[in-house]
C-alpha cells in the first residue's frame, strides 16, 4: 500500500505510541487472540437505508506484536472513503482501545470488552465529517473463523456490518 504525505504523519505518531507501550504493557491471552482473529482481508457488506454498500479490511499486527493496524476502503452513503484504525490493549481500562481515522474526516475511539472467547462488547464516541460528535455501542460476534457480525446500535438503531475473511 502506497503512503501518502496527508495521512503519513498520522501512522508514524500510531506506531510510535505502539511501540513505546511495548514493554510497559503485558498484553492478555484474550485481547491476543482477539486480534488474531482479524488478521487478513476482509470484505464487507452493510444495508443502510435499502442501499448495499461494500468494503475491504486489510488487518495486520504491528512490527512489535504490540497492536492491530487495519487499512480499510468503503463505500458510504456519504460516497467512497478509506480510513485507518489501530487496535491496542488499555491497562487502565482493562479493555481494547480502537483508534479509526476516516478520510472523510470522521474519527472513533472505541473501547471493547472481551465479554467471551468470541464476543466482545463496547462503546463508541466519534465525530461525524462535519463535526459533530456522536456515540453509539458496538458488539462484535465472530460467527465462525471466516465470518464475524459488528453490530453499531447509534440513537436505538442497529446496523448489522458483516464481514467475510477474503483467502488468497
Amino acid at each position: 500500500m502506497k503512503c501518502t504525505a496527508s495521512w503519513t504523519p498520522c501512522l508514524v505518531l500510531l506506531f510510535a505510541a505502539c511501540e513505546v507501550s511495548a514493554g510497559e504493557v503485558n498484553l492478555p491471552a484474550n485481547f491476543v487472540r482477539d486480534c488474531e482473529y482479524y488478521v487478513g482481508n476482509w470484505a464487507t457488506d452493510v444495508e443502510i437505508e435499502g442501499t448495499l454498500y461494500r468494503g475491504k479490511w486489510i488487518a495486520n499486527w504491528s512490527p512489535d506484536k504490540t497492536c492491530l493496524v487495519t487499512h480499510w476502503a468503503a463505500e458510504t452513503p456519504n460516497g467512497p472513503a478509506k480510513g485507518t484504525r489501530v487496535q491496542g490493549w488499555d491497562a487502565l481500562t482493562k479493555k481494547m482501545l480502537v483508534v479509526d481515522f476516516g478520510s472523510d474526516g470522521t474519527s472513533t475511539i472505541e473501547r471493547y470488552t472481551i465479554t467471551a472467547n468470541q464476543v466482545s462488547e463496547g462503546e463508541i464516541s466519534g465525530a461525524e465529517p462535519d463535526g459533530k460528535p456522536f456515540k453509539a455501542t458496538a458488539r462484535a460476534e465472530h460467527k465462525n473463523p471466516d465470518y464475524f457480525i459488528w453490530t453499531v446500535t447509534r440513537e436505538g438503531k442497529a446496523t448489522e456490518y458483516r464481514f467475510r475473511r477474503v483467502k488468497d
